[in-house]
């Protein structure tokens, strides 16, 4: 994943191998990209957070800090299709928190302030993650077979000076899992392998080779490789 903000912090790293189909992981990275990437026509980003969207993010946000965006780790829930076979409709929900503040004013328009920064905090929220091509397709089928739900939460509270609201928006996502997310491919040991090179640094100008293996070699006339001639080779057999 390559979001612009600090969401770029965090990683997933899969051991398995084979066609998982789609996986929570990859709603959760496509969720944190549709919310913290900028746009690349305009560069502009989706919400007034700009950069600021983390994944996850648990220290405690500081004033300075704020608008900000926190995307919470996500819940997965798996449905049973029936009996035959590995068959469910799996829903993921996945809550994304805004955070904003305001100064205090004269007759408490302070709070008012932060309840419309919030109500267009969540506003954004939404076309950003709904809105999103990778999520619900566009050229293409998209990760999500349906928006189940989403449910949003706005909570005020006053520090001396100072309003500090927040926004939490959840996202329920269904999207179907079978087979083939839970079933690795078997794999056939390796006893032996024989590793060619045939080099691009070195190469014949003319020279016309059959490879021993289907490429195809830079056409001649040629500055550089491959030209289909094997400089090196070596045979490996792994210890018992």
């Amino acid at each position: 994943m390559s979001p612009a903000g600090p969401i770029g912090q965090f990683e997933i790293g899969i051991s398995a191998i084979g066609d998982f189909g789609t996986l929570t992981a990859d709603v959760l990275v496509a969720v944190a990209k549709a919310l913290g990437d900028p746009d690349p026509d305009t560069g502009e980003f989706p919400t007034v957070a700009g950069a600021s969207v983390y994944l996850p993010r648990d220290w405690p946000v500081q004033q300075t800090e704020v608008p900000i965006l926190k995307i919470g780790l996500p819940t997965d829930d798996k449905e049973s299709l029936g009996k035959s076979g590995i068959k469910f409709n799996t829903t993921t929900s996945i809550e994304v928190i805004g955070e904003v503040s305001a100064a205090a004013e004269d007759s408490d328009a302070g709070a008012g302030k932060v309840l419309t920064a919030l109500l267009l905090f969540q506003r954004e929220i939404e076309l950003a993650v709904i809105g999103d091509p990778l999520l619900f397709g566009g050229d293409s089928a998209g990760l999500i077979e349906q928006l189940q739900s989403v449910h949003t939460k706005y909570a005020q509270t006053a520090e001396g000076a100072l309003h500090r609201g927040a926004v939490s928006v959840t996202f329920n996502f269904t999207f179907y899992q079978g087979e083939e997310a839970f079933q690795q491919p078997k794999l056939t040991p390796v006893e032996r392998w024989h590793l060619y090179a045939d080099l691009i640094n070195v190469a014949d100008a003319t020279g016309v080779y059959a490879p021993p293996m289907p490429y195809v070699p830079t056409p001649a006339p040629r500055t550089d490789g491959p030209d289909g001639r094997i400089e090196g080779e070596i045979d490996y057999v792994p210890p018992a």
